[in-house]
């Protein structure tokens, strides 16, 4: 079992995700199966509960190639919560890992944890070119 991206706990800033993609640029250092994935959810007083997809996407000279995704879930906000997948999903070296989240999503981050993340409004199910995408550093 491999870990990717960083661990699951509450963060010290968050990103803005309602409605989004985002494209984390976590790149899977050999193939694999994700069958398991872990989120933390910012929650803001008000909404106890969001959906979130994992997704994998394979960069492509000039665009981001959706290679697959998991089901939806309903997750808590506020807490950490390990989402088992019905079928796992499968990676090749070099995949980022996506996430994209659902009415009410913020993702939380680390304050300052450098690089470049990538989003993108909707929840992508296709190709697209990376000019499309928003970067947002962190």
């Amino acid at each position: 079992m491999a870990t990717l991206g960083d661990s699951c706990s509450d963060r010290t800033a968050f990103t803005v995700m309602e409605g989004y993609t985002l494209n984390t640029l976590y790149s899977f250092p050999t193939a694999g199966l994700i069958t398991s994935f872990c989120i933390y959810p910012y929650y803001d007083g008000t909404h106890t509960t969001t959906t979130a997809k994992l997704k994998v996407f394979r960069t492509n000279g000039s665009s981001f190639d959706y290679v697959g995704q998991s089901e939806s879930f309903t997750v808590n906000c506020g807490s950490t919560n390990t989402c088992t997948l019905a079928s796992p999903l499968t990676v090749s070296a070099g995949d980022t890992l996506g996430l994209s989240m659902g009415t009410y999503g913020w993702m939380e981050t680390d304050s300052g944890e450098g690089g470049s993340k990538y989003r993108k409004l909707g929840d992508i199910v296709a190709n697209s070119l990376i000019s499309t995408w928003l970067i947002v550093n962190r």
